[in-house]
């Protein structure tokens, strides 16, 4: 057996590298309805299942049942787009045959996705889960049976299955994104029924969060060779007796597909980040200073450090990157001309560039502002600040202001969108439209203000704002910060985030 092994494996990776140039260290696999990501890739080269060698073929809807080899973030990725299951009838060593292959073929990260019934009464639909631990409840074990010691031990130890590095780096990836993740225990049965309510208060009461028809044969087999492993499921629906819907498998697709650009973009931000070590919180210093630093490092984390004035020269934007990264500010925010040599000084530092498009005024039209988030995105922006087209707001067309937010939402995927509204322009009617047309067009943010109109931010229009929004989205809060006590009334307020040109100043009150 281990000699029959070892032949297919070897015949199923040189099928692989005969269709690619480069083969990649990391592994993506694509759960139910969450195959959009595929879609993400530059240039892929695409092999379907039925091609590769000793490989089965994926019989589940939303399971398109190809190997996709391209990159995504700018690193070189292999992607399965649909998995095999073990109540599909194939056993357990057809369904984790394709990671032994990635293993073969010089694999060294695995990012696995999963669509889950959520357990955890904390969960709603939509949410994203890190799988922090795993409970085996399908009856069986991927490694029974002869152990091919060349792939690993006869008796791995699972305590760190999932990389916790990993998993640190999803966390600080979800806050920049402005996206909200859940961790939790993921508990695996064979299905293909959904469980009854009894089974699932049995699973709740055993510390199961989520619960699924897949990943931990993966993950058993992945752990064993040795893989740098991080799950990611999507709560796509509340499991049997935490809700009264009936469930179904074309429920389970929808809604991974309604989350499928909160989970590209998390999924590439980790992936660009894969082989960094996370970002590490502030280092506490000795009393009496321990407070003051430790409040000023929180404040940090909160600014687009800003410089939005058309005469600002190069060395200006130089000077303002480099305060960026003594004062480990979230961000610098510049005009889209300017991000090319922002993404250039910043690289490989903790502040990000981002990008105001349509700025100052927001009447540019639709496809203009496309076509300049493109720019800056390929520029290296990895957030982009839009204005919104009052004009067309106030003489209530929202059809074309809901559009217009749309289209640059899709140019800049995966990365957030934030949507000025310039509330000192607005009526309160009109603030509440503006910000439930940005939710509604998939922004990830709303903002206050360019800071060129008369009036600035207001904690009272960040309150509402966070009213209208909810938790789902953030709010940044830019225009006419100046003091300390101006940036800590508007977090108080519901601010998730801040756009000033006084940072410096304002964290060394």
């Amino acid at each position: 057996m281990e000699e029959g092994l070892q032949r297919q494996l070897e015949e199923s990776s040189v099928f692989v590298k005969s269709r690619v140039k480069e083969i990649p260290e990391i592994a993506i696999v694509l759960g139910s309805g969450l195959g959009p990501l595929a879609e993400m890739l530059d240039k892929p080269v695409v092999i379907p299942y039925g091609e590769i060698p000793h490989f089965a073929k994926s019989t589940v809807e939303g399971h398109a049942g190809e190997l996709l080899i391209g990159k995504l973030g700018g690193k070189p990725v292999i992607c399965m787009n649909g998995r095999f299951h073990f109540y599909e009838g194939y056993p357990m060593e057809v369904v984790t045959y394709p990671f032994k292959l990635f293993k073969a073929l010089g694999v060294k990260y695995l990012l696995l996705s999963n669509a889950v019934g959520g357990i955890n009464g904390d969960f709603s639909a939509g949410d994203l889960m890190i799988i922090q631990d795993h409970l085996n409840l399908m009856g069986t074990n991927p490694l029974i049976g002869p152990n091919l010691d060349s792939l690993g031990p006869r008796f791995p130890d699972m305590s760190s299955a999932y990389s916790k590095r990993l998993a640190a780096i999803a966390h600080q990836g979800s806050q920049k994104l402005g996206a909200n993740l859940k961790q939790g225990v993921y508990v695996a049965l064979t299905g293909p029924t959904y469980e009854t309510p009894a089974e699932i208060q049995m699973l709740k009461k055993l510390g199961a969060d989520a619960v699924g028809m897949s990943t931990v044969p993966e993950v058993i087999v992945s752990n064993h060779m040795g893989l740098e492993i991080l799950a990611i499921s999507c709560i796509t629906n509340l499991a049997a007796g935490i809700s009264d819907q009936q469930l179904s498998h074309e429920e389970v697709t929808a809604v991974a597909a309604q989350v499928k650009d909160k989970f590209t973009g998390l999924v590439s931000y980790i992936v660009e980040n894969i082989d960094k070590q996370p970002e590490e919180e502030p280092v506490k210093k000795e009393a009496p200073s321990k407070g003051k630093k430790s409040a000023q490092a929180e404040l940090s984390s909160y600014i687009d450090h800003t410089l939005l004035k058309p005469e600002a020269t190069e060395d200006q934007i130089t000077t303002i990157c480099q305060e960026a990264i003594d004062n480990n500010f979230f961000g610098v925010c510049v005009n889209s001309g300017h991000v090319a040599l922002v993404a250039k000084l910043l690289k490989d530092q903790n502040p990000i560039p981002v990008a105001v498009v349509g700025f100052p005024l927001g009447a540019a039209i639709s496809s203009a502002k496309a076509y300049e988030t493109t720019q800056a995105v390929k520029d290296g922006a990895r957030e982009i600040d839009m204005v919104v087209n009052l004009g067309a707001l106030k003489a209530k067309d929202y059809k074309r202001v809901l559009e217009d937010i749309m289209v640059v939402v899709d140019a800049a995927k995966p990365y957030p969108v934030k949507v000025i509204i310039e509330t000192s322009s607005l009526t309160e009617d009109e603030k509440i439209v503006a910000c439930a047309l940005a939710k509604g067009a998939g922004a990830a943010f709303v903002k206050t203000s360019t800071g060129f109109a008369d009036g600035g931010a207001m904690a009272d229009d960040v309150a509402l704002m966070k009213r209208i929004v909810g938790e789902e989205i953030g709010v940044k809060a830019s225009g006419g910060i100046k003091t300390q006590a101006d940036a800590k009334k508007m977090i108080e307020a519901g601010a998730s985030r801040l756009g000033t040109s006084a940072s410096v100043k304002i964290v060394l009150e």
